[in-house]
């Protein structure tokens, strides 16, 4: 039947006229399972009307259903210059399918990079963007679309492994610790017991003399501590910090008093405050 509907069209048709029979005929197939056939008449209509949009997205599906993955990929971009208004969905798909079928990271970012300067760039977009970025691995722009990514999200983001992202990058890239150490500590309040990122902050700040910043950190997360034992040491360190590298004894009494109400038998811990007392009145 679908023979004998070209034939009705006639071989002395306009050109416009055989694209519409042609893609017919292919939407047709495509809805009847007939993929391949359907892709050899969508592929003639193609050529007649090269910019006609239902032709192309049934090539894309054709592509698809017939393994065609950079044939698809490059109809995309094409329906994307036919269809403007369609423009960021349809290169964020095909760079999806990049990623995805291709498993090219790096190929999808190139194809969605163009689109991260639009202004009406969304926060979905913008997080694939990212993922992106720390597949290739890309970070210095990483660094552009997280610091991006803060300022237009509609809520605060809580999330350690962006933080970590933008530390590692800040550090290793950019080499400003300064800024790493800031999002290190985000990081470090979203994850308290993480004893090797606990580490990482403190060295941090104190290769910056910025022992305020750790101190911060630390009475910040600590009521966040399920152990009341990692409570109590972390305050003992807190009190040695006060006392030795800012020489606030004042700061390290108050420490040590919440280490006894953490543990009021405890006579060590009473000693200690009373040694600490005793100093604060020679001063």
């Amino acid at each position: 039947e679908w023979k004998q509907y070209l034939a009705t069209v006639g071989v002395n048709a306009k050109q416009a006229e055989l694209a519409e029979a042609y893609k017919a005929l292919g939407l047709l197939l495509m809805d009847s399972g007939k993929t391949q056939t359907a892709l050899s008449y969508l592929e003639q209509a193609e050529r007649l009307d090269a910019n006609n949009p239902e032709v192309l997205r049934a090539l894309v599906e054709a592509y698809a259903a017939t393994g065609r993955s950079l044939d698809q990929v490059q109809t995309l971009k094409r329906l994307a210059l036919v269809l403007p208004e369609e423009r960021l969905e349809l290169i964020e798909q095909a760079a999806r399918f990049v990623l995805e079928k291709l498993s090219d990271p790096k190929g999808a970012l190139e194809l969605l990079q163009p689109l991260l300067t639009e202004q009406e760039i969304s926060e979905e977009r913008l997080r694939f963007a990212l993922d992106l970025c720390e597949q290739v691995p890309d970070w210095r722009l990483y660094l552009a679309l997280g610091e991006q990514l803060e300022n237009q999200a509609q809520d605060p983001i809580a999330e350690a492994h962006f933080f970590m992202c933008m530390a590692n990058a800040y550090e290793n890239v950019e080499q400003d610790k300064a800024r790493a150490v800031v999002y290190f500590g985000k990081a470090f309040e979203l994850t308290p017991e993480d004893l090797t990122l606990r580490q990482k902050v403190h060295v941090l700040c104190e290769e910056q003399n910025n022992h305020r910043l750790f101190i911060d950190l630390e009475r910040r997360v600590l009521p966040e501590l399920r152990s009341q034992e990692a409570q109590i040491q972390r305050r003992m360190q807190l009190a040695d910090l006060w006392y030795e590298k800012l020489g606030d004894i004042g700061e390290a009494i108050s420490e040590l008093e919440e280490v006894v109400l953490l543990a009021p038998e405890d006579t060590t811990y009473r000693r200690h405050l009373a040694d600490f007392c005793a100093l604060d009145e020679r001063h």
